[in-house]
């Protein structure tokens, strides 16, 4: 509701890739994997990109 409320179209984040719980968190408030990979600075743990689109009332 605050992006929204101050006016962004849209919200991206990376979660670690095997952090199960977080993924199915996003996924169920409607976040979507777009395709964006890479590998957690220092330590190499691969990340995925999520993304969601908002509407502005």
């Amino acid at each position: 509701a605050e992006f929204r409320r101050r006016g962004f179209t849209e919200v991206t984040l990376w979660v670690l890739e095997e952090n199960r719980d977080a993924r199915k968190f996003y996924e169920k408030h409607a976040f979507h994997l777009d395709g964006g990979t890479r590998r957690y600075p220092r330590t190499s743990v691969p990340e995925v990109r999520y993304r969601i689109r908002l509407t502005v009332p």
